[in-house]
């Protein structure tokens, strides 16, 4: 970085991150300031990666120097679309997952909404110096490419558009080279199981090395009790209705909005963001590769650009409800005709779940022995019995919450089709060779019914 733009900056009273001062930093080898894939946006009269391609020297287009600082030549999220835009070598398109996907609702939420008003509450504008959990909620919530992605420390993946960490394995869910340099969530003691968390429990820290650092850590920063959740929830509509975060029937245990309490390592089960699983001995045959019983997740290996979409990888915008890469149907129906059964079942083998759980193992009928799933009495299939036998329709929430929860096997019953006479995990008792559920599904009473591998 040249060091008179780094007094130009101190002038302007911007509050430069280290990695951007003395003689280039993490800058040097960040993907904006290479010399030979850098920033290149004014090739006339900069060299590439120099700093006037995004700084104007003697104004910025705008005053506010609250929303749009540091002498920028455009506001927000149109400094990164003037490259970011599918005409440059090392830069795909970020626009289309904003711009050609479905407008957000207050319940169906498909982007980060960072050109929309954000719950109608503030515009969607990023401000220097955030570090306050309360930088992120009320009429300060807010999302922009800033939040995500350090300008001056955000590495080049080398190939535009494709996955910007590598998924699978035990290390799959470090963060990728585009998060470099971010600021993202430290957790300093992880709470008791499923105990909601605070903004003690955190800190705030930059994310400079890869290695040790990971995806969930950015997204905590606005999707956990690090700052003041808001009061609504994106819960979908239709077949995407995730009921269980409002429902009002008593015995319904609520999912947690609060990713840091659904993905908190203590829990019963979870999703293997945070740390590998706890249920490390499933069956090997049952996953889809690269996933095994021992990875670990990205958010955005399930959150990310519709499958097959094209512009930029990540979560910034889908096609599918829940910024999901894939359709995931909450909602109970016969959407699917699987000829294996000769009927309708609920779960088509392009669901997020398949992505990563092998289809044949969990719905098809008579396709993978029974063996490969531990949800089964002798050698009976139970989940595919589930899926497409006794109950077609079924899905996987009406039995599994999504992130973690604190029971065995994520399991927390959606009580829109299952009646129970307890709480919604209360009804589910495990042991160490099966379990019990005790409940009326579709018309079966189970006053229990046991099963024992």
């Amino acid at each position: 970085m040249n060091s008179g733009c780094v007094g130009v900056a101190l002038l302007l009273g911007a509050a430069l991150p280290s990695q951007a001062q003395g003689g280039g930093g993490l800058f040097g080898t960040s993907g904006h300031g290479s010399t030979q894939t850098g920033v290149n946006r004014m090739s006339a009269l900069y060299g590439r990666g120099e700093c006037g391609h995004c700084h104007e020297q003697h104004a910025g287009q705008d005053a506010d120097t609250t929303l749009y600082p540091y002498a920028l030549f455009g506001s927000e999220e149109n400094v990164c679309w003037a490259c970011h835009n599918g005409s440059t070598t090392y830069a795909a398109d970020a626009r289309l997952p904003f711009s050609s996907t479905p407008v957000n609702t207050t319940t169906d939420y498909y982007k980060h909404p960072v050109s929309q008003l954000f719950s109608g509450t503030t515009p969607s504008a990023h401000r220097a110096g955030e570090s306050a959990p309360t930088s992120f909620s009320g009429g300060k919530r807010h999302v922009e490419c800033t939040d995500c992605h350090d300008p001056h420390a955000s590495a080049n993946t080398g190939t535009p558009g494709v996955s910007v960490h590598q998924p699978g394995g035990t290390t799959g869910n470090r963060m990728g080279p585009a998060l470099r340099g971010t600021m993202g969530i430290k957790v300093t003691a992880w709470q008791s199981a499923g105990s909601p968390f605070s903004s003690a429990a955190y800190s705030l820290v930059r994310l400079t090395d890869p290695t040790t650092s990971y995806e969930w850590q950015v997204c905590f920063k606005c999707h956990s009790s690090f700052t003041t959740l808001p009061t609504f929830a994106a819960v979908g509509s239709g077949n995407y209705l995730a009921n269980k975060l409002t429902s009002t029937n008593a015995r319904q245990i609520k999912e947690y909005q609060d990713v840091g309490q659904a993905l908190n390592p203590n829990n019963l089960s979870y999703h293997p963001v945070t740390a590998q699983g706890q249920n490390t001995a499933m069956i090997a045959g049952s996953f889809v590769s690269p996933w095994s019983r021992t990875s670990t997740l990205c958010c955005s290996d399930c959150h990310t650009k519709g499958v097959g979409s094209a512009g930029a990888a990540g979560p910034h915008g889908s096609s599918y409800m829940h910024l999901l890469e894939r359709p995931y149907y909450l909602r109970e129906n016969t959407h699917y005709r699987d000829n294996s059964w000769g009927r309708n079942i609920g779960q088509d083998p392009n669901e997020l779940c398949f992505k990563c759980h092998r289809w044949q193992t969990y719905v098809q009928k008579q396709s993978d022995p029974s063996t490969n799933t531990w949800f089964r009495k002798g050698t009976d299939n139970l989940h595919t019995k589930h899926m497409g036998d006794d109950a077609p329709g079924t899905t996987c929430y009406t039995c599994h919450d999504i992130h973690g929860t604190n029971k065995q096997h994520l399991i927390n019953f959606n009580l829109d089709y299952v009646t129970v006479t307890v709480n919604s995990q209360a009804a589910y008792t495990h042991n160490s060779n099966g379990g019990s559920c005790s409940l009326t599904c579709h018309g079966k009473q189970h006053n229990p019914i046991a099963y024992t591998r």
